[in-house]
């Protein structure tokens, strides 16, 4: 069985794109950051 597997996978993908995203977001707010 590859479902927990898998779903855990894609939820670690998932965060590392939601703090790439807040991450650009922080750095137009504020470039010197």
């Amino acid at each position: 069985e590859l479902g927990p597997l898998r779903a855990k996978q894609n939820l670690q993908e998932h965060g590392k794109a939601k703090r790439k995203r807040e991450r650009r977001k922080e750095n137009k707010l504020c470039p010197q950051a």
